[in-house]
């Protein structure tokens, strides 16, 4: 379903960093484990996985649901490694992210309980 890069490993670890964009710019990093056969990920302490929403041969997908007040989009480059991501929640909330992520080995997803 997915058409990975050819020569692209088909699970890995993306380490981000950037800085947020609002009033006063705050930096983050954080880990995203990627598993492009199995179509899902996971974010840092990895307490549980995601279905990928879309993966192209340019760009992952993370999540794409922003179309009204409440929603989250998030995405990376597998040209250049960029990263975005928004969140939004009605007026309490607009952040935006904006990074770069670097591939590294891969550290699984947690153990499934049944």
């Amino acid at each position: 379903m997915f058409p990975p890069s050819t020569t692209a490993a088909l699970a890995f670890n993306l380490i981000c960093a950037g800085n947020t964009i609002g009033e006063k710019p705050v930096e983050f990093s954080l880990v995203i484990r990627v598993d492009l056969k199995a179509e899902r990920y996971c974010m840092d302490d990895c307490n549980h996985t995601l279905p990928i929403a879309k993966v192209t041969e340019t760009e992952i997908v993370f999540e794409d649901d922003l179309p009204g007040p409440n929603g989250i989009q998030s995405r990376v480059s597998r040209e250049n490694g960029s990263y975005y991501s928004r969140a939004r929640i009605d007026i309490w909330l607009d952040e935006t992210e904006t990074g770069r992520c670097i591939a590294a080995p891969f550290s699984g997803f947690p153990v499934r309980k049944f």
